[in-house]
């Protein structure tokens, strides 16, 4: 029971960051003790940005879409040039579709749906 509580969290963490992503307000999100760096120096805002950014190119639902770990390392260390011209990520995998958060199971009851569609889970007591 317990990995199916930290499977929704995972789920529910990936659905919160997406809507955050797309409303704009995704550094609400970071924690304060990531705007420095080891040295205190203070990170800018972009660089955050980048990072998350780059991020959510990686988690994309298409795996054909997400990048090579050879441009992740070039679009993280190549400066803010480097995320400036990314292409904007979509839907991340495991975030679920509305119409997928519940289905009816074959009781008539209504059972969660699968996050990546490929299996739909009932539990039953043993």
């Amino acid at each position: 029971m317990r990995i199916y509580i930290y499977i929704y969290i995972y789920i529910y963490i990936y659905m919160q960051i997406w809507q955050h992503w797309n409303s704009g307000t995704i550094l609400n999100l970071v924690d304060p003790s990531l705007s420095r760096d080891a040295g205190g120096q203070l990170i800018q805002r972009d660089q955050l940005l980048g990072c998350i950014h780059v991020a959510l190119l990686c988690v994309q639902e298409n795996p054909a879409d997400r990048p090579k770990l050879s441009a992740v390392t070039m679009m993280i260390g190549g400066g803010s040039n480097s995320t400036a011209s990314l292409n904007p990520p979509s839907r991340p995998a495991f975030c679920m579709h509305p119409a997928d958060a519940t289905r009816t199971a074959s009781g008539g009851e209504t059972a969660a749906a699968s996050a990546n569609r490929v299996s739909l889970t009932e539990l039953q007591p043993r």
